[in-house]
């Protein structure tokens, strides 16, 4: 505890050694920077799964509620492109609902920028000496900004930030507590900024025909996909689910007994490397609530309830196997994720291309007869 003489003295060199600007960080912000506005609205909320759509009357995007009438069937051959699939609007005001926004990651209650600082590194399990030593500043000024004393500049922010490796989503709720605009747009995947990006993903997903290939948000709804991804699971998943969330969803369709659950020969392993990797994800962003909606939902499933990952099978192969059975139909994949190298922008980051591969010459031949 200071002492009452010394404190103003504390206070001031805890300010005073946040004075210092980066100017390199501070150029790098400034290029994505819209200070004035809030985020935009990530693509789709729901977005439809490889093989279904949703066809919707004609809907006004007014700022008035909207009802829109459903059908479920099968994309046709001629409805699908190189990935384009259509969206899915909700039937609720834009005014609402605010999707793809910092107001998705809702953190827990904190004192300010102080205690979401402290919660983050206690998270990563960082002591005050391990992230001030990460972040190139003194323990004495971190634990200045942990307990209010000193205010942050945006740029020890987005350093902090940076330190703790948090998602651009994250940083602009840090920057939020601490007073600051978001820096980090998250533009629709349809938006013209967006243009390059979707380019790139539809070369990706053309290229990897016959194969099938997928396009996926950070809790893996299915934003896109291409031809052999839809003869896939249009084959392995003939039935339509009674729960549309299972058909826009990879993770939901993979471990539910009416999306591909019947048709994975290996379904424990490939549901345990799948909880696997969503528990890690938690366990990384405790405050994301839709990534802990979409794993509490999984867990109220009897068969995935009863699974633990330290049971992780072992095996022999390079790679961890999805082994699909219909009839006398068997295919062999792994699969290959890739991301944009350098984000700037929320939806960027969160895009992931999702690639599937044969694992045996028997499964090449079949993508190849499915695609004649």
């Amino acid at each position: 505890m200071y002492g009452q003489a010394a404190m103003p003295r504390a206070r001031a060199s805890c300010l005073s050694h946040d004075q210092a600007t980066m100017s390199e960080i501070d150029r790098s912000t400034n290029s994505c920077c819209d200070q004035g506005s809030r985020l935009s609205t990530l693509a789709s909320p729901q977005n439809p799964w490889v093989a279904m759509m949703v066809q919707l009357q004609p809907v006004k995007t007014t700022k008035t509620a909207t009802r829109t009438t459903r059908r479920m069937g099968w994309l046709r051959d001629d409805e699908v492109g190189a990935g384009c699939v259509p969206d899915v609007m909700r039937t609720m005001t834009c005014e609402v609902m605010v999707w793809g926004t910092v107001a998705d990651t809702v953190p827990c209650m904190h004192d300010g920028f102080g205690g979401l600082l402290k919660r983050w590194r206690s998270v990563r399990r960082l002591s005050q000496e391990a992230l001030a030593f990460e972040a190139e500043i003194s323990t004495r000024h971190l634990s200045c900004l942990e307990t209010g004393k000193a205010k942050p500049s945006r740029e020890m922010v987005l350093l902090l930030s940076s330190a703790l490796s948090l998602e651009l989503r994250e940083r602009n709720v840090m920057l939020g507590s601490a007073g600051f605009a978001p820096v980090y747009t998250a533009q629709r995947l349809e938006s013209l900024e967006m243009a390059p990006v979707r380019k790139a993903i539809d070369l990706l997903l053309q290229k990897q025909e016959p194969y099938g290939a997928l396009v996926v948000d950070r809790v893996w709804n299915v934003l896109r996909m291409n031809q052999g991804a839809l003869r896939l699971f249009r084959h392995f998943a003939p039935n339509a689910p009674d729960d549309p969330r299972v058909a826009t969803n990879v993770v939901r369709s993979a471990l539910h007994p009416q999306g591909l659950k019947p048709a994975i020969v290996n379904w424990v392993e490939v549901a345990l490397f799948a909880l696997e990797r969503l528990e890690h994800e938690c366990a990384m962003y405790p405050d994301d609530v839709e990534r802990q909606a979409l794993l509490a939902d999984l867990r109220t499933d009897p068969g995935v309830a009863m699974l633990s990952v330290s049971a992780m099978p072992r095996s022999s192969q390079p790679v961890s196997l999805v082994h699909l059975k219909r009839g006398d139909d068997e295919v062999r994949l792994f699969t290959m994720i890739t991301t944009i190298g350098t984000p700037l922008d929320v939806t960027a980051q969160e895009l992931a291309v999702e690639t599937y591969f044969p694992a045996d010459d028997a499964t090449a031949r079949w993508f190849e007869r499915a695609e004649g």
